[in-house]
């Protein structure tokens, strides 16, 4: 009977060793390769929605002017997050370039936020931002899981355009930063 055991187990041994494995590396190419899943999720706070400024063609004009844009500035970020979590958007902007740069400088003042349920934020307006500044648009101290809206109408975005400035067609690229921030607790 023991005899018998012995045998069944080594046989039993033989199996597991001599099985190929289910889960292990596989060959392809004469190299291993091991089973991998990869998958991309949406991240728990992000930018939705960004729609620039944009401005008319104007006359050139020997003195400074002030032109007032065509269409408001929107950002729409979405915050999944739970609990009370801060974050703000950091404004930024590139010389305005056609065949050479343009001096010209941008204002966005009176933005409203608005949210789905209650938040302590600040807007704050952006005054002669220029190639390269960056200066902070939105900051949310305490945040909840909710969709937000900046819009600052078109009515309140000034492009600011240096006199005797060359004609062409200039553009400039806007850089809008979501940052997550530590909330303020008291």
């Amino acid at each position: 009977m023991k005899r018998k055991i012995k045998w069944l187990l080594l046989f039993a041994l033989l199996l597991v060793f001599a099985s190929p494995p289910r889960n292990r590396a596989s060959s392809v190419d004469g190299e291993k390769k091991s089973a991998i899943k990869v998958q991309i999720i949406e991240p728990e706070i992000y930018l939705s929605e960004v729609i620039p400024p944009t401005f008319n063609r104007y006359p050139v004009q020997q003195t400074d002017i002030e032109r007032q844009a065509d269409r408001d500035l929107v950002i729409e970020v979405v915050d999944n997050r739970s609990g009370k979590n801060g974050w703000k958007l950091d404004y930024s902007l590139s010389a305005f370039k056609n065949e050479q740069e343009y001096a010209a400088k941008l204002s966005m003042k009176n933005g409203r936020l608005t949210a789905e349920g209650p938040t302590d934020y600040q807007v704050n307006d952006i005054e002669d931002i220029g190639n390269g500044e960056t200066q902070e648009l939105v900051k949310v101290n305490q945040g909840t899981k909710q969709t937000y809206r900046l819009v600052i109408p078109k009515e309140n975005i000034l492009l600011h355009v240096p006199a005797n400035s060359p004609s062409g067609t200039y553009k400039a690229i806007q850089t809008v930063n979501l940052v997550n921030v530590v909330a303020d607790v008291d």
